[in-house]
């Protein structure tokens, strides 16, 4: 790859919000690349994330911060609808039950929600 799909995405009139038609014209096209390939890193890296043997629960988290950036920036940039929430929802599975009380406990909205 060129390390340009993300620019092209974000040029798609189908699916960029106003937001990623606005950051692909002030960003430089080299970040762009850069954020392209720090994408594919992230995804490569998600195996043996979430799989690891080794202290599983540190390194699930270490996976949920980075795809719940990824999502987050994919709501932020892009209209495709309900996908990224979904996707939001889906990588609460990678946090075990005292990272989630936690979160919890940090994030009021939260304790309004599960309660």
């Amino acid at each position: 790859t060129s390390g340009y799909a993300l620019w092209f995405d974000l040029n798609l009139p189908d699916y960029a919000s106003a937001l990623g038609v606005w950051i692909t014209g002030i960003l430089p096209g080299w970040l762009m690349r850069i954020s392209t390939w720090l994408i594919i890193l992230f995804e490569l890296a998600a195996l043996p994330l979430i799989m690891g043997p080794i202290r599983p629960s540190f390194f699930r988290l270490i996976a949920y911060i980075f795809f719940f950036g990824l999502h987050l920036g994919i709501i932020i940039s892009m209209d495709i609808g309900l996908f990224p929430l979904i996707m939001l929802l889906f990588l609460s599975i990678l946090l075990d039950r005292n990272q989630i009380d936690r979160l919890i406990q940090r994030i009021p909205l939260l304790r309004h929600v599960v309660a």
